[in-house]
């Protein structure tokens, strides 16, 4: 969960499974959305890849600075965290979130990233052509 404004209400949630499947979205005003973590309606641009290993698996995320929402600034802070599920243990971890019914969705309890400096969000811009055909 990466809160890019520190606004400490709203944040971009990227999530992956052990086999590289993607989801992503938003939590708005630190609401959950039909039982979800987040609104998976958001479609952001990224990358991910998944490893399972013998100790367990491992993920790496690539996140580029456009996808997230952010003034241009030198000394970037930003909300962030991590949540892990591990099924077979029926546990549920958070980096940051001291309760434990504060979930992802508690974006004011989310740690702080410091460190970023001199950069700008740019700009965005996904063309998707499409063609409609109307029959005679």
């Amino acid at each position: 969960m990466i809160d890019s404004t520190h606004d400490r209400r709203n944040a971009y949630v990227f999530q992956i499974n052990p086999l590289g499947t993607e989801s992503d979205g938003l939590v708005t005003e630190e609401r959950r959305t039909e039982g979800q973590d987040y609104d998976p309606g958001w479609d952001g641009v990224w990358t991910s890849q998944a490893r399972i290993t013998g100790a367990g698996w491992t993920a790496t995320i690539g996140i580029p600075f456009t996808t997230l929402n952010f003034t241009r600034s030198q000394d970037v802070v930003w909300g962030l965290n991590f949540k892990r599920f591990s099924r077979r243990k029926n546990e549920e971890d958070l980096w940051s979130g001291y309760r434990r019914v504060f979930g992802i969705t508690k974006v004011s309890e989310a740690g702080e990233l410091h460190g970023i400096t001199d950069i700008g969000s740019g700009r965005l811009f996904i063309v998707k052509p499409y063609g409609l055909l109307a029959g005679c």
